[in-house]
């Protein structure tokens, strides 16, 4: 019997049971208040939220974008040529590739636009979604290493270097917001 017909049943009768009435609040209880709008959680600290990757990818992302647009507003090209010049100078077997503006840009635009499209997957649990995002926060830790250690041997804050650590505390909230999932109990998370 339906949410509705157990309802009507214990209403309609003239002599309600304790066991329908019961059965009738039940039936009006709102099965979770996390899932109120259209399976989508309320709030950030119920079961279902701490399962999903899908809040750190989203994070993880947008601290991405904003370390992008950083690069483009310091003149991260100019800085690339150098460091490539100097690079193939040390290393002339080392095949560095040259980018151009347009390059770059578009490559830069077209990561941050797919890995943000990835979003939903990430918020389903979708299979191979925790791998990526680990490898994600790997090289976002990377860049940031990156960027210290070249703002330490230039003497100079490098293009994208101010939104380092926005970038750091993304890759550190994700991987707690992993380690935090893997501790959720398996009843919990269903």
């Amino acid at each position: 019997m339906g949410r509705a017909g157990r309802v009507e049943q214990a209403a309609g009768s003239r002599t309600p049971t304790p066991s329908a009435i019961a059965e009738a609040v039940e039936a009006l209880r709102p099965r979770s208040s996390a899932y109120a709008l259209g399976g989508a959680p309320l709030s950030i600290h119920d079961a279902h939220s701490r399962t999903t990757l899908g809040l750190p990818w989203l994070v993880l992302c947008l601290a991405f974008a904003v370390h992008v647009a950083d690069e483009i507003h310091g003149g991260f090209l100019s800085a690339y040529g150098l460091a490539l010049e100097a690079t193939r100078n040390l290393f002339p077997f080392l095949p560095v590739p040259h980018l151009g503006l347009t390059v770059w840009l578009g490559a830069s635009i077209g990561i941050v636009a797919l890995l943000t499209a990835l979003t939903p997957l990430a918020y389903r649990g979708a299979r191979g979604m925790r791998t990526l995002m680990l490898w994600f926060v790997a090289l976002a830790l990377a860049n940031v290493l990156g960027h210290a250690g070249g703002s330490l041997f230039v003497g100079r804050p490098m293009p994208g270097t101010f939104s380092t650590p926005l970038l750091l505390a993304a890759g550190v909230y994700a991987i707690v917001a992993d380690r935090r999932r893997a501790l959720v109990p398996e009843d919990e998370a269903a």
